[in-house]
């Protein structure tokens, strides 16, 4: 008789027996909206354990806004975008200094319209939650001890959408990443 092959929630199990370690990220995320490019940026802590699973928090603002269609008064509006989000990774790959990684990403936060009238101040309308869900591929490469460079590539899934902004959020994405390892910084700079 042949015992079962270990599964992929067995392999977790036993990385997150590992101790943690803490670590951030940097992230620009390109994307669209309805065919028009974006770009956002975002901040990812979370823990780490043996570099095989992560899990955190990020924030994402998007960079800049996208023109929505001017009001009959001349108000110029821009869709813009705000989320933070939990986020799980998992590295099936792991060979020296290269990774290749599961990302998944559940974001909740606000699209609106930033509108600037012909005379006055600008201001917010059309504010509303939004809730995504965002499955990807990545690749990490180790420059340094404390330093990884990496890239991924993945699909915005909106789960709740702004009925008030006509514009499609769905698409998908790619991201340039940088990673800092801060518990070994830390732990250095300590010594």
């Amino acid at each position: 008789m042949k015992a079962q092959p270990p599964s992929l929630t067995d392999s977790i199990r036993v990385y997150l027996d590992e101790p943690a370690r803490f670590m951030a990220k940097l992230q620009v995320k390109h994307s669209f909206i309805t065919g028009k490019p974006i770009r956002t940026f975002g901040l990812k802590v979370g823990l780490t354990h043996q570099n095989r699973v992560s899990y955190g928090l990020g924030m994402h603002i998007m960079g800049n806004g996208i023109e929505s269609p001017k009001l009959l008064d001349g108000t110029e509006r821009h869709v813009r975008l705000f989320y933070g989000s939990l986020y799980f990774e998992y590295s099936f790959y792991h060979k020296e200094k290269l990774r290749v990684i599961l990302p998944v990403h559940l974001g909740l936060g606000a699209s609106w319209h930033k509108e600037k009238p012909i005379e006055g101040s600008a201001f917010v309308s059309d504010s509303r939650p939004v809730l995504m869900y965002e499955p990807a591929l990545g690749m990490e490469y180790q420059l340094f001890k404390y330093l990884a460079i990496g890239t991924e590539i993945g699909y915005r899934l909106m789960l709740i959408n702004n009925s008030d902004i006509p514009r499609q959020f769905t698409a998908p994405t790619w991201a340039v990443k940088l990673k800092i390892n801060g518990s070994a910084l830390y732990n250095d700079m300590i010594k």
